[in-house]
């Protein structure tokens, strides 16, 4: 997740970090420091991050990896990122403290972010080629986003709304009703529309400086002659991608056009760019 940042490229054959560390420029924008009223966060922080690990460990582990937290509450700096050490086949994600205290943030935003971090390892392709041809470890940031939505943030709220129901924030539940009117579980999309919606804002704040706010009742412009495997699609477009993937258990869903191009085989066969349920 993230805009203008610094991202990990370490091509050693050890690891490579997909993430994002705070922006450059006036380094306070991006500096949250632990304050008296901070507890309530780590908590929610606790508990989600022990949900997503015992969620998708299982799965790591089908994929020959293990998995790790590299956790500094401590860091005031806005970061997190996802790295895969290929020499021990560890699959860890950063989260710095600034992150989770930063003002504009949630729990629905935390979540999306973490979400996004286990969808580099778990999302499958289209992935990252920082080589032209060479496809790396890490599913690109439109699938990435694409497995938030469609596969982590269910979870989360079918783990929470038992475990801590008061965490689940409804935002904007106007258009969230509207768009999920033929949902067969309309509180569940609800839910993850808000809440994806809610973290697009907050990344359009942070790191666009509130440019161009992006909404659940917008559609990016964009369209690409070919997919984006290694550079960020807009935050419209990543809210596009999330808000598609909400609606996959209702019905067929197609990845956007503004980050996702369809190969096609003549007709005949699906190459490994084309959309899939």
């Amino acid at each position: 997740m993230g805009f203008k940042r610094i991202q990990f490229l370490w091509f050693l054959l050890l690891s490579l970090w997909s993430g994002t560390l705070f922006a450059a420029g006036d380094q306070s924008l991006y500096r949250y420091p632990i304050k008296e009223d901070s507890i309530e966060r780590l908590i929610y922080t606790a508990q989600l991050m022990g949900a997503l690990q015992n969620f998708y460990t299982p799965a790591l582990k089908a994929q020959g990896a293990t998995f790790r937290w590299n956790f500094d509450w401590n860091q005031d700096f806005i970061g997190a990122g996802s790295n895969y050490m290929i020499t021990t086949n560890e699959f860890s994600i950063l989260l710095l403290g600034g992150q989770v205290r930063m003002t504009p943030s949630n729990f629905e935003v935390l979540a999306t972010t973490l979400c996004h971090e286990f969808g580099h390892f778990l999302g499958g392709s289209p992935k990252q080629m920082f080589f032209p041809g060479v496809q790396d470890w890490s599913s690109s940031e439109g699938q990435s986003d694409w497995f938030a939505s469609k596969e982590c943030l269910p979870r989360v709220y079918e783990h929470f709304k038992i475990l801590r129901p008061e965490l689940l924030n409804f935002h904007n539940l106007m258009s969230t009703e509207a768009l999920c009117l033929d949902s067969k579980e309309k509180q569940k999309c609800q839910w993850i529309l808000g809440a994806v919606e809610k973290w697009a804002q907050v990344m359009d704040e942070v790191y666009e400086h509130k440019t161009n706010t992006p909404s659940l009742s917008k559609q990016a412009a964009e369209k690409v002659s070919e997919t984006l495997h290694t550079k960020y699609p807009t935050i419209q477009c990543r809210l596009d991608t999330m808000k598609e993937a909400a609606f996959c258990l209702d019905r067929s869903c197609e990845r956007p056009a503004c980050w996702f191009k369809k190969e096609w085989n003549f007709g005949l066969d699906c190459l490994v760019n084309c959309s899939a349920p």
